[in-house]
């Protein structure tokens, strides 16, 4: 083949993974790692003044999302109306109490090495279902996939795999779920998605809005994580070519 030829091939597989993995709609009781549209519209309201949370740790919550959005917009309406209706959709869209499911299919010619903040394959080719069920305290998800020719000999895995309970203001979870701390689009000098989840446990809050109590309530909205994992003994960890 010609490399007009290779090139009218690999662009037509990067739409087929574009198409696959933008139109994804999670459904977990937060916003994952990989929703560009989400970020950007968060981005946007809290530069405008309109989100009075940070935008910068990911998974971000959805009860933070929703006590943190203004509720005047007054003449900045035009400018904000995409981002503010898009947010809202994914708050009433997740906050159901419901089973979902979805199907994902992806492959590439050439795995990246260094991601950006959209997801993609990690191996030439994946296929995974997703299934969560979100109650009033308690959510959970299960996500087998199987890669083809991984790195790490690890064909089948469960990434995204995760159980969360609601406790008050606090969540605790479980599971193997991407995380991004930064403020980049093109990877993260403290945490990105470059490499496979790591199985954890966490603890967070589940809203960050100011403190209550007279006394505190100078601190001003304020958010916690913590997560404590392990690399499973047969993780590779790739080389730079």
């Amino acid at each position: 083949m010609t490399s007009k030829h290779w090139t009218l091939v690999g662009g037509a597989v990067a739409c087929l993974i574009a198409a696959t993995y933008s139109s994804a709609a999670f459904s977990a009781p937060w916003l994952e790692p990989g929703d560009n549209r989400a970020r950007f519209a968060l981005q946007k309201l809290a530069d405008r003044g309109h989100l009075n949370r940070t935008t910068s740790t990911w998974p971000v919550m959805m009860g933070t999302v929703h006590s943190g959005l203004g509720q005047e917009t007054g003449s900045d309406a035009p400018a904000i109306g995409g981002s503010l209706a898009y947010l809202k959709f994914e708050m009433d869209e997740q906050g159901k109490q419901s089973w979902r499911a979805e199907y994902e299919l992806g492959a590439t010619s050439e795995p990246t090495f260094v991601r950006g903040f959209q997801p993609g394959p990690r191996e030439s080719a994946e296929t995974s279902l997703n299934v969560q069920w979100q109650g009033e305290s308690w959510a959970f998800g299960i996500k087998p996939g199987l890669a083809a020719n991984p790195e790490d000999d690890d064909t089948f895995r469960l990434d995204g795999s995760y159980l969360a309970a609601t406790a008050g203001n606090w969540v605790f979870g479980a599971g193997a779920i991407d995380r991004w701390w930064g403020p980049g689009w093109q990877s993260s000098l403290i945490l990105s998605n470059n490499a496979r989840p790591m199985p954890a446990v966490w603890l967070n809050r589940k809203d960050a809005a100011e403190p209550e109590t007279s006394w505190l309530k100078w601190i001003g909205p304020w958010q916690f994580t913590t997560f404590a994992g392990q690399l499973e003994s047969e993780r590779a960890v790739p080389e730079a070519r």
